[in-house]
C-alpha cells in the first residue's frame, strides 16, 4: 500500500512539473513578444510559441486569439516591424 502511495505521489510531481507555468498577465505577455522577432513567423507558429510559454493561444485565420484576466486579445504576427506580434483587446 505504501509503495503505491509512493507511486502516485511521484506521478502526480512529474505531471505538475512537465505543466506549463500558467502565464496570465498582459505585461508578461508584452515582454514575452518583445524580446526577439521573426519576420517569418506564421499565425500557427506564434500560437505554438505562446502556448509553449504557459499562454492559452488559439490560431485563427491570419491572428492568435488570447483571453487573459485583463481581456481578450488579438495577436497577429508583425513580419518586419519590432517584435514578434502586434497586440489589439478584443473585449
Amino acid at each position: 500500500m505504501m509503495r503505491a502511495n509512493r507511486y502516485l505521489i511521484v506521478a502526480a510531481l512529474c505531471l505538475a512539473a512537465a505543466a506549463p507555468a500558467q502565464a496570465e498577465s498582459l505585461s508578461e505577455l508584452q515582454g514575452l513578444i518583445s524580446w526577439t522577432n521573426d519576420p517569418c513567423m506564421s499565425t500557427y507558429e506564434l500560437a505554438v510559441f505562446l502556448a509553449a510559454h504557459g499562454y492559452p493561444a488559439i490560431p485563427e485565420n491570419g491572428y492568435v486569439s488570447l483571453e487573459l484576466e485583463e481581456g481578450i486579445y488579438r495577436l497577429t504576427p508583425n513580419g518586419e516591424k519590432p517584435g514578434l506580434a502586434e497586440i489589439i483587446a478584443v473585449h
